[in-house]
């Protein structure tokens, strides 16, 4: 809602956008011992609208998948323990 000049106007949006932010444990034995790392990640963002367009999970874990693949893509050996934080970031879009 806005206020001009005394009066009340509304604003309605078509959209959202959302992002998805991880962060998860990894381990990894080493000839040292086990090994413990953070990482984090981000999706890209996602439109969805009032007009049929809903959010794809299928993108969301495609993408985060991929994400840990790239991870360990040079042979780093880490496996991922848990996810400890999923955070959904819900901003409004198009007016």
């Amino acid at each position: 809602m806005l206020i001009f000049n005394n009066r009340i106007a509304l604003c309605f949006y078509s959209s959202i956008r959302v992002i998805v932010r991880t962060s998860a444990h990894f381990s990894r034995y080493t000839p040292e011992g086990l090994q413990h790392i953070n990482a984090h990640f981000t999706s890209h963002p996602q439109t969805v609208g009032r007009y049929g367009v809903e959010f794809d999970c299928d993108q969301l874990l495609d993408e985060l998948l991929l994400s840990v693949k790239n991870f360990n893509t040079r042979g780093s050996g880490f496996v991922l323990d848990s996810v400890y934080n999923f955070t959904l970031i819900i901003t409004q879009f198009r007016l």
